[in-house]
């Protein structure tokens, strides 16, 4: 009968420290590997982009003042739908000397419909080509 020593038979130590050396020398080189391929590609995707702008305003993001975000966006569409049925529907002057005035849209569509559209101005003759001689 063989005596036991302590030490389970069974097993080679010295393969499995080995081949955990192995493994973790293969992940290294592979590490290794994918950050010099990591920085090749940062360095040449940079030098794809635009020179920045020459002026400092153009470098400065800014923001509007104020809060960005809107508290209530229906009441907001409301509002906005509201000023757009009151210039539609109503009648105003559209500039200062009162020589335009806005129609409400239904009233022009009904103009247009009885009187038709204005003439069109002829276009301006087209200049004649220039004869090299």
């Amino acid at each position: 009968m063989a005596e036991n020593r302590g030490v389970d038979s069974e097993l080679n130590f010295k393969a499995v420290v080995v081949s955990v050396a192995v493994l973790s020398a293969v992940c290294v080189a592979a590490f290794a590997l994918m950050w010099g391929v990591a920085v090749w590609q940062k360095k040449r995707l940079v030098a794809q982009d635009p020179p920045p702008p020459v002026l400092a305003e153009a470098r400065v993001k800014s923001l509007p003042a104020g809060v960005l975000l809107q508290d209530d966006p229906e009441k907001d569409l409301k509002i906005l739908r509201a000023r757009e049925d009151a210039v539609l529907s109503g009648w105003a002057w559209a500039d200062p000397a009162h020589t335009h005035a806005r129609v409400p849209a239904d009233r022009a569509l009904e103009i247009v419909a009885a009187k038709g559209f204005p003439p069109r101005a002829a276009p301006p003759p087209a200049p004649a080509p220039e004869v090299k001689k």
